[in-house]
């Protein structure tokens, strides 16, 4: 998406920005994911194309579930 941008506005790539940091935090989050299922053993590491929209899902969830806890944690600490 981010080439088909940059060949349609003549390779300006300030018009393109949107699609540079879209894919960036893509590449970041499949890059958690991988690393997350790897440490787990689960094979493959990159889930398959089909099952990727449950795995964001799930692991998004976790994420904020474990953020939660890391909150709580922290004011419960300043609470003492």
């Amino acid at each position: 998406m981010s080439l088909k941008c940059l060949d349609d506005n003549n390779y300006d790539s300030e018009k393109c920005n949107v699609y540079f940091a879209n894919y960036k935090v893509c590449k970041q989050f499949w890059g958690h994911v991988k690393s997350d299922r790897q440490n787990k053993g689960i094979v493959p590491a990159l889930p398959l194309p089909e099952d990727r929209a449950q795995v964001k899902k799930e692991f998004l969830e976790k994420q904020r579930e474990e953020k939660e806890i890391a909150l709580e944690k922290r004011r419960r600490k300043l609470n003492l």
